[in-house]
């Protein structure tokens, strides 16, 4: 924290500027109630790494796209994602890197993780 207001690095900021670029256009109101969202990063390789995954920290790249996607108008507040899929790879032979999302609706019935059985 910086004077009450959190630091934002450079990166950060640049990475966010990217992702709010990338998304379409929408005149849809913001998403509300609970929702899922699923996040995957098709990360650049790196010449002669000695990682097989990509760096960076997927929490924190799952965090810059929602904070866009807050800010963009897709929905409210974090608060609403009750279920968050990320995964991050390397691209395949001939795939180009990317990131794509899906955020959807949470439907109350499909919301039961663990049921309770009658006896």
């Amino acid at each position: 924290m910086f004077q009450n207001r959190a630091y934002m690095p450079a990166s950060y900021t640049a990475f966010c500027k990217e992702v709010a670029a990338a998304l379409p256009q929408t005149d849809e109101p913001p998403l509300d109630g609970e929702l899922k969202m699923f996040i995957e990063f098709v990360c650049k390789p790196i010449a002669k790494s000695k990682f097989t995954t990509p760096a960076g920290d997927l929490d924190n790249l799952a965090k810059g796209v929602m904070d866009v996607l807050t800010k963009e108008g897709w929905y409210g507040d974090d608060r609403q994602i009750i279920r968050l899929v990320l995964s991050k790879r390397f691209p395949e032979a001939g795939e180009v890197p990317h990131m794509k999302f899906q955020l959807c609706r949470m439907l109350p019935q499909t919301c039961r993780l663990f049921p309770l059985e009658s006896e």
